[in-house]
């Protein structure tokens, strides 16, 4: 009875995280891997895999959702896919290696307080229409660059896809959702790749990984419709207030 009362716990848990995620345009393991710490039995990387498996349902759901109602550059997603998974590659090197990962953490942690500042101050960036830039192949070397980057990241922390997010909303002048669009879709190929080595390689719950996969599910579908409900003006402040939250982790 414990176990039941414990797996619903976990599971309303990975809902919530992952309906904020996918309203806020990513960092769902950031969010759900902290909360199964605290309430889920299990080591470091068997509670990692699941926050990964869980991230990586609630990308699917959400990219289907973001490709039926946007029309998305595929040289663009090729990009962040393809030097995304050899950043992530490594990243899952380093986690699986037990190294030291503090100057990661504060690598991330000055990397979001500086994004946050800057959207704080650019009151219509991720808002305005008609102003996105054009995917020229200079944009395109740029962006691989960061996903490499930003994934190395992501295969140690998970729950970067919020930083793409922000990315293409500066570097390309998306809109908020539509840049959540290409997050998702990246990311779910990303996570199927890292998600599948790792469930292969380390040992975990198949009970809470049952249950992660029907929460995420949930809330990737309830936070994807939430959005074009409000709008981007709201994703956009959602991000924001997740990004400081993070941050304010970090620290801690």
């Amino acid at each position: 009875m414990n176990d039941l009362i414990t797996l619903a716990i976990d599971g309303i848990l990975v809902m919530l995280g992952t309906l904020t995620s996918s309203f806020s345009g990513g960092g769902a393991s950031l969010i759900v891997f902290p909360a199964l710490l605290t309430f889920a039995a299990g080591s470091y990387v068997s509670l990692f895999v699941i926050s990964k498996l869980s991230a990586t349902v609630m990308t699917f759901v959400a990219g289907k959702i973001h490709m039926k109602r946007n029309s998305l550059d595929w040289k663009l997603i090729f990009a962040l896919v393809v030097f995304g998974f050899f950043g992530m590659a490594l990243g899952t090197y380093f986690l699986q290696y037990h190294f030291d990962e503090t100057l990661f953490k504060r690598l991330l942690t000055v990397f979001i307080f500086v994004t946050v500042l800057y959207l704080a101050f650019s009151k219509k960036t991720g808002l305005e229409k008609g102003h996105e830039l054009p995917s020229t192949n200079k944009r395109l070397i740029v962006t691989g660059v960061f996903s490499f980057l930003i994934n190395i990241l992501n295969g140690i922390f998970g729950g970067t896809g919020l930083f793409t997010t922000v990315f293409l909303v500066i570097f390309f002048k998306m809109r908020f959702i539509k840049s959540i669009g290409y997050t998702m879709v990246t990311y779910t190929v990303i996570g199927v790749f890292q998600t599948g080595y790792l469930m292969f390689t380390e040992e975990f719950d198949i009970r809470l990984a049952i249950v992660a996969v029907i929460a995420s599910i949930i809330g990737g579908y309830a936070g994807t419709h939430l959005q074009y409900l409000k709008g981007n003006k709201w994703v956009k402040n959602a991000a924001l207030v997740v990004m400081i939250i993070l941050a304010i982790k970090m620290l801690i």
